[in-house]
């Protein structure tokens, strides 16, 4: 257990360490907003941003991190034209729904799915650092009795 906890303490500790013009492990702490594409649209004129990309039906939500752990996601995401993981067109209502008719897409918002790491992964591994945490410390103070 002490090995774990010494572990999970290297590792935290290099995290925050950074090197003088290197490209160091940045150590996320807060809200942070995130994309993923949800529905393919066609390669057409009418779906290209300002900048001349392609873009398809995207989720953008943002979400709390501490530590590169998503904890929970604040507020309400939206539908926006996702070109890429950070790059994304704000759509209006009118111009979601006359796209999603024009293409026959039914549910859009069916379709939103959260990756399985921001929306659960991330807690289930901070519970289970807790549970570490309090177990150590729990064993520590029972074999401290005991020898007494």
């Amino acid at each position: 257990m002490k090995k774990m906890l010494l572990l999970l303490g290297f590792v935290t500790l290099f995290n925050l360490v950074s090197t003088y013009e290197a490209n160091a492990a940045q150590v996320t702490f807060g809200p942070h907003d995130k994309l993923v594409k949800i529905c393919d649209l066609p390669d057409t004129d009418d779906y290209k941003s300002n900048d001349g990309k392609y873009f398809d039906f995207g989720y953008k939500y943002t979400c709390f991190e501490v530590v590169f752990l998503p904890i929970f996601q604040q507020g309400e995401g939206q539908i926006v034209g996702y070109i890429d993981e950070e790059n994304f067109v704000v759509l209006s209502k009118a111009d979601i729904a006359d796209i999603a008719k024009t293409n026959n897409i039914k549910n859009l918002a069916g379709l939103v799915r959260i990756p399985f790491w921001d929306a659960w992964g991330g807690k289930l591994v901070g519970v289970l650092i807790i549970l570490l945490l309090i177990g150590s410390l729990l064993r520590d103070r029972y074999t401290k009795k005991v020898e007494e």
